[in-house]
């Protein structure tokens, strides 16, 4: 067996990270709400200004090119955004738990067919 090459591992993570894009664009049609990109961009624009706590991220003031800059991470890192552990900082823990769980199987699946369509090239 042998190992991928960086560009392998980099591009199966883009292509599942896409996958779960598109599940959550589909769960945004249907009216259940979804990660908004630009607060993970406002968060990392807050630390790049020195803040590192701060109140919930949707209250605080947005920062110049946080939408872009959020997408960028998602893609890059894919950071939480401070729920707390299995989602308990949040107004509905469980279905917090089982809409991330979902998610993350799809994520999963797109990293399997990912990695079995280049390792089939």
């Amino acid at each position: 067996m042998s190992f991928p090459s960086i560009s392998h591992v980099v591009l199966i993570g883009v292509i599942a990270t896409a996958v779960m894009d598109m599940w959550l664009l589909i769960l945004s049609r249907l009216g259940v709400p979804t990660t908004d990109w630009r607060l993970v961009g406002r968060w990392v624009g807050q630390m790049a200004q020195g803040r590192f706590a701060h109140a919930p991220i949707a209250k605080v003031a947005p920062v110049r090119g946080e939408h872009p800059l959020g997408w960028l991470i998602h893609y890059g890192v894919g950071p939480a955004m401070g729920s707390g552990f299995a989602g308990s900082n949040t107004t509905a823990p469980v279905r917090g738990c089982v809409r991330t769980l979902a998610n993350h199987a799809v994520f999963g699946a797109g990293l399997y067919v990912a990695a079995a369509g280049i390792a089939y090239l």
